[in-house]
């Protein structure tokens, strides 16, 4: 079974035309199970909001994207759960917390997490984690 971990970064991508979109499509279709902890509907949340306030979408579509979001098929992890582990993480990579959580997600399923974020993904490029993180595009 293909499993994967997947932060808000590469869920947005499904609603939203950004870089790598169609990338994160192609690669999401292959895969049949995803992770994630539950912080990623907060934060799509607040991508949807973003894009509401630039006036890039209109109030139906922000409630129909916050609609497909709470259908999307991903295994939520409790944030609570991995919280020591994402701040352990946080702690030695010097990075959020916010990221963290995603991380220590999929090590708890010994997956990968794949991001979008390259901030992200090079704080963790020169340490024991680095085998859990796929930048989208690599």
């Amino acid at each position: 079974m293909t499993c994967i971990a997947i932060d808000a970064s590469v869920l947005a991508k499904l609603f939203f035309d950004e870089d790598n979109t169609d990338l994160v499509k192609r690669s999401i279709a292959r895969v049949e199970q995803m992770y994630a902890p539950d912080l990623i509907l907060a934060e799509v949340g607040n991508v949807i909001w973003k894009r509401f306030t630039r006036r890039e979408i209109d109030t139906n579509a922000a409630m129909a994207i916050v609609e497909q979001v709470v259908r999307f098929p991903v295994k939520l992890t409790s944030s609570a759960a991995v919280l020591a582990d994402a701040a352990a993480i946080a702690l030695a990579c010097r990075c959020s917390v916010y990221d963290s959580l995603y991380l220590a997600v999929a090590t708890r399923y010994s997956t990968t997490l794949v991001t979008a974020d390259q901030r992200f993904a090079r704080a963790i490029q020169a340490t024991e984690w680095s085998p859990f993180v796929r930048l989208v595009g690599d």
